[in-house]
C-alpha cells in the first residue's frame, strides 16, 4: 500500500471511530464516514466490504487497546484479589468513556455482538485464567475448577445484552458494578473487599 493510501486508511479509521463512538453504529452512515475522512465511498469500500465490517474492525482496535493496557497494568499488581479489583475498576472506567448508544447498537445487533464478543473472549479468558490460577495457589480465591468457572463467566457475559438496562446511564453503571461485585464475591475465599 502506498503512502497516500495508508494515510487515507488511517484517517478513515480515526473518523470512523469518532463517529461510531459518539453516535453508535445505527446512526452513522457510510456517506458520513467517507465525508468526515475526506475520501470517496469507493476508497472506503476498497478497505471494508460494509459498514458492519468497518465497525467490527473499529471495535477490535478499541478492544485490543483496552486489553493491552489492562494486561500491562495487571503485571504490576500483587495479589489476585487486587488484580480482580483493578480488572473490574478498569473495565468500569472504560465502560464510562462511551455513550449508551454505542453499547446498545453493538449489543442489540446479534451478528456484530457475536463477532466482537468472540474477539474479546480470547483475551478475557487468558486474563481470567491467570488471575484464578494465581488466586487459588495463593489461597485468596476458592479452589474452583478454572475452566468451568471461566465458562460460567463467559456465559454471564454473553447474556448481558438480554438484561442490560440501556435506557438509563446511571442504572447501567450500577448494573455493571453489581455484576462485578457478584463475580468477585463468588470467587474470593475470605470475602476480602
Amino acid at each position: 500500500m502506498g503512502k497516500q493510501s495508508q494515510l487515507k486508511l488511517e484517517r478513515l479509521l480515526v473518523k470512523a471511530e469518532e463517529l461510531f463512538v459518539s453516535r453508535g453504529y445505527i446512526n452513522v452512515t457510510i456517506d458520513e464516514i467517507a465525508l468526515a475522512a475526506g475520501i470517496s465511498k469507493v476508497t472506503l469500500y476498497k478497505h471494508f466490504n460494509s459498514k458492519a465490517d468497518l465497525f467490527i474492525h473499529t471495535m477490535k482496535t478499541i478492544t485490543a487497546k483496552h486489553y493491552d493496557v489492562l494486561e500491562s497494568q495487571l503485571t504490576n499488581i500483587k495479589g489476585s484479589v487486587e488484580k480482580l479489583n483493578f480488572l473490574f475498576k478498569y473495565s468500569l472506567e472504560a465502560y464510562e468513556k462511551y455513550p449508551l448508544t454505542f453499547y446498545k447498537d453493538m449489543m442489540e445487533t446479534p451478528f456484530i455482538w457475536e463477532k466482537i464478543y468472540s474477539y474479546r473472549k480470547e483475551r478475557a479468558v487468558k486474563i481470567c485464567k491467570s488471575i484464578l490460577k494465581e488466586g487459588i495457589s495463593s489461597n485468596e480465591i476458592r479452589n474452583v475448577n478454572i475452566d468451568h468457572t471461566v465458562s460460567l463467566l463467559l456465559c454471564l457475559g454473553e447474556s448481558l445484552p438480554k438484561v442490560f438496562p440501556f435506557d438509563d446511564y446511571e442504572e447501567s453503571k450500577l448494573f455493571m458494578k453489581s455484576y462485578y461485585d457478584f463475580v468477585k464475591n463468588a470467587l474470593i475465599k475470605n470475602k476480602i473487599n
